[in-house]
Formats: C-alpha cells, structure tokens, sequence
C-alpha cells in the first residue's frame, strides 16, 4: 500500500481531452499531447464523482494513469462521463462498429 502511495503522490498532473473522435493527453503547461486516432481510454472504476481512467495511446506507447474528479471541472463533468459511456462511432473506432456487422 505504501509503494501505491508513493506511485501515486509523484504523479504529474494531466489533461484529458476528447474532440469529438479521439482522445488525448497532455500535461496542461506543455503543448505536447499524446494520442489521437486509435487512442482509448478505458474506465476502470467509476465512484460517480471521481473515476480511475487508463489511457493507451494508439502509438503503442507506455499508457498512464487517469485520476480524474468532478470538482476539478465541475461545469465539463457530465460532459465526460457522456464520451465515455458513449459507444465509439464508426469514424471514431476506425472500423465498422460491431452493430453491423453481419449476423448468423
């Protein structure tokens, strides 16, 4: 548990970003962001005001950690939850959706 919490503490802080067909991540002092097409962010737990995210940039690059909460945006929360919960779009996932594919 203490190992977790050192992890955790030296964390940099990060922003994710979604443009309506892919996510990406920044920290919010540099220009650089990771991410784009291909890139996903998995929800790994949801305790309604805050969530543990995973992002995995498409590039194959190492993925990180997401702590993210409702007060740091309270206005844009909601928002998140929809992209999150929402299923990916033809044009977001890169390939037809499983919705259409042919059934047996």
């Amino acid at each position: 548990m203490a190992a977790m919490l050192n992890f955790w503490r030296h964390q940099r802080a990060r922003t994710l970003r979604w443009d309506g067909e892919c996510w990406f991540v920044g920290a919010p002092v540099e220009a650089v962001e990771m991410g784009g097409e291909g890139a996903q962010v998995l929800l790994r737990l949801d305790a309604q005001r805050w969530m543990l995210l995973w992002f995995q940039p498409a590039s194959g690059a190492r993925g990180c950690w997401l702590w993210a909460q409702a007060r740091n945006d309270p206005a844009r929360w909601h928002l998140l939850r929809c992209a999150l919960y929402s299923p990916l779009t033809s044009a977001s996932a890169g390939s037809t959706p499983a919705a259409e594919t042919e059934r047996a």
